[in-house]
């Protein structure tokens, strides 16, 4: 018995000394697994560290060319000062598709005036446009305008040095706004993490100097020198704010706020916002045929 005692107790013993180096091993790679996540989260805390802004915003411009198509929204919204009762604001929305292929364009759009009873002088304007080569000359745009129930198009030639065409071709409107954003982006210091229908979004901010905007609107060719004074005078500080997909590296928003000066002591609060919704899932946009048969 004392033999089968001793045996036991060694048997025990070693079962003892088997839990207690399991145990040990547990511990050690609850250990591992802790430390493995926070430092995962650390990771991700400090993911804007490791990304230099004036890059991420190359990045987005880059993968947005890619798109075979988008849609979104622009804003344009101005509040001006008045000398008597409420401030006049001024709204313009643009709900645009577009298919850069074959640079075919869908907007619609629509502003209002209120404020001043200043909508009795400015209804609020409706209209839908469309955008595509010309079939027969592909240097050449059409547009068609609804408006007022009436169809009305336009042609002209595709004039990218032109700063007319900003205003009325929705495709190279973008453009011009993604040249206009990476020119100053030396002035986008700061990349911050926030939070956009409950996705994380890196936000990237900037205040470009009046100074840096005069430098291009004195190398223009397309001012005159008495226009060039005025808007030397108009020119402010601006404000930028963009959003990106830190996943997809997809630009989300574009936001640019500045002021423009009316009299010595007045200016009008100005912000436009380029909103993208949707990638590659317009697949073709179909101009009416009342417009195509003008």
């Amino acid at each position: 018995m004392a033999v089968l005692d001793i045996k036991k107790g060694n048997n025990t013993q070693q079962m003892n000394e088997q839990d207690k180096g399991g145990n040990e091993m547990k511990r050690y790679v609850i250990l591992l697994i802790s430390i493995a996540v926070f430092l995962s989260a650390c990771s991700g805390i400090n993911a804007t560290g490791k990304v230099k802004p004036e890059e991420l915003l190359t990045e987005a411009h880059e993968t947005l060319k890619k798109q075979k198509s988008y849609k979104g929204m622009i804003t344009e919204e101005l509040i001006a000062p008045a000398n008597i009762g409420e401030k006049i604001v001024s709204t313009t929305k643009k709900e645009f598709s577009i298919i850069r292929e074959n640079l075919l364009a869908k907007e619609e759009l629509s502003s209002k005036t209120t404020g001043n009873d200043a909508e009795k002088y400015l209804p609020e304007d409706t209209r839908t446009m469309y955008t595509e080569i010309n079939p027969e000359n592909n240097k050449e745009l059409i547009s068609y305008t609804h408006y007022l129930d009436q169809w009305s198009k336009d042609t002209r030639i595709i004039d990218v040095d032109s700063l007319e065409r900003f205003a009325k071709d929705p495709i190279f409107d973008q453009d011009y706004k993604w040249k206009e954003v990476l020119g100053y982006k030396d002035y986008f210091k700061s990349l911050e993490e926030g939070e956009k229908q409950g996705k994380k979004v890196f936000i990237l901010k900037a205040t470009v100097p009046k100074e840096e905007q005069l430098k291009e609107l004195r190398a223009s060719k397309d001012l005159d020198k008495e226009l060039l004074k005025s808007m030397e005078k108009l020119t402010t500080d601006v404000q930028y704010e963009i959003q990106i997909d830190p996943e997809t590296k997809l630009p989300l928003s574009i936001l640019k706020q500045f002021n423009l000066p009316m009299t010595e002591k007045t200016a009008s609060e100005n912000k436009e916002i380029f909103e993208y919704t949707e990638f590659n899932t317009v697949d073709k946009i179909e101009i009416p045929k009342e417009a195509k048969d003008l």
